[in-house]
């Protein structure tokens, strides 16, 4: 009987992840006329030129997650992981702090590849056994998480405006980014299988993302031109900083971006909560991805209909509320458990390219490093709260605790399109 019912909720799990499949077949069949006939040569040679570079950096990011906290286990204790786990972001916020001046002064590009190299060399210490050394890796990728999470974006937006291409350029490239790194995000899962089953070795991810990462510094290289402060000769104006579109932005950001994480932190644990047989964690992932690219190609679909970011963001923060409260009833049962989480990454899709949209909007070119990585302060600051208070939330706690986080954000992006629309009427 228990071999039965861990077959039937395994084909459950199949089950959802084609039907999430089928959601996004519709969705793109739907949409298939709408996708490159107005984006021009010089757009498209962008595309082409930022998403080489990026995905491939993803991809060397993404190959660590499944293997983070089984390759630790192998090297030291649990209480040890846990704190490597914390100083990542402990250091990402500090990198936040110095690496911003910097980008503004010497450009997307540059810091770039100074992502390259630092997570590079990060994923190596993996190599090593002492705890001091992969320390020293943890804090080194914190830095390199801040920089992967501002220089590429910084560069696009500064290319952008150096090339005139159109704000509705901007929505294209945003929406087609996250949903390629949804296929990307898969594909890494693979690759990383792919590379413990060869070796037998779950340091192996550790060391092929490294060398992935290097090729994309390589390209980066190659293909990137240097457009820091003082290169821009366009005459595309750059938006002002108003304080409190700034302080919404930092809110929304911040609320989201932490329930986020808090949720990676305790999804695995509810699914394998509410099922006591074995659970499909590689199925059940790639139903998380294609529903983020789901929501992606919701929020290109309202982009093309002129929906602004900003209620985009309030639409986002509605269906991570609605999957997160639906899962806080299906506690007890998997299925209904994933399918609500699998709203909740629908929302994660509509939300990052919705959000890299308002930032290209709100924040001087002048400053765009520096602001950039100050958003993500508060970010790491709530997330290292929320992760020092682990053990105490538990499963129920900590969906609580996105749940309130969305609510609060659901509040700003109100006041973000508020502020829009006044804007636009003066």
């Amino acid at each position: 009987k228990a071999t039965v019912s861990v077959l039937y909720w395994c084909n459950m799990y199949q089950g959802i992840f084609f039907g999430v499949v089928a959601v996004l077949c519709a969705l793109l069949w739907v949409g298939r006329e709408t996708s490159d006939s107005k984006v021009d040569t010089k757009g498209a040679a962008l595309r082409w030129r930022y998403l080489t570079v990026f995905l491939v950096f993803k991809l060397g990011d993404w190959m660590q997650g499944p293997y983070f906290h089984e390759m630790y286990s192998t090297k030291v204790g649990q209480a040890e992981v846990a704190m490597l786990f914390l100083m990542a972001f402990v250091s990402a916020t500090i990198g936040s702090l110095a690496v911003g001046k910097a980008l503004d002064t010497y450009g997307g590009k540059a810091g770039s590849i100074a992502f390259a190299v630092l997570f590079s060399a990060s994923g190596l210490t993996a190599l090593s056994n002492d705890y001091n050394v992969l320390m020293l890796g943890r804090i080194l990728g914190g830095v390199a998480a801040s920089l992967l999470n501002t220089s590429p974006e910084t560069w696009l937006i500064s290319e952008i405006q150096h090339q005139s291409l159109p704000s509705s350029f901007t929505d294209y490239i945003f929406s087609w980014m996250y949903f390629s790194d949804g296929i990307v995000a898969v594909i890494a899962g693979w690759v990383a299988d792919g590379a413990v089953s060869q070796t037998s070795d779950v340091t192996s991810p550790f060391i092929t993302s490294s060398v992935i990462t290097v090729i994309g510094g390589v390209l980066c290289f190659f293909l990137w031109p240097t457009n820091k402060k003082g290169t821009n000769t366009s005459t595309a104006k750059s938006p002002k900083l108003h304080l409190g579109s700034m302080a919404a932005l930092v809110v929304t950001q911040a609320f989201f971006e932490s329930a986020m994480y808090v949720f990676v932190l305790n999804w695995g644990k509810a699914v394998s909560s509410a099922d006591s047989g074995s659970v499909p964690y590689g199925t059940i992932f790639s139903a998380f991805m294609t529903s983020t690219m789901i929501g992606t190609t919701v929020a290109s679909f309202l982009m093309k209909k002129s929906f602004q970011a900003a209620q985009l963001l309030t639409f986002s923060a509605a269906i991570g509320f609605s999957g997160l409260v639906l899962a806080l009833y299906s506690l007890d049962n998997p299925y209904a458990l994933v399918v609500s989480f699998c709203m909740y990454e629908a929302a994660v899709g509509v939300y990052f390219p919705s959000i890299g949209c308002l930032r290209a909007q709100l924040i001087p070119e002048a400053s765009r490093g520096m602001l950039m990585n100050m958003c993500r302060v508060p970010l790491n600051l709530m997330v290292i709260t929320a992760m020092l208070y682990y053990e105490a939330l538990g499963v129920e706690g900590g969906l609580k605790l996105c749940i309130t986080a969305l609510v609060l954000m659901c509040i700003a992006t109100l006041y973000l399109h508020s502020n829009t629309v006044k804007s636009k009427s003066e």
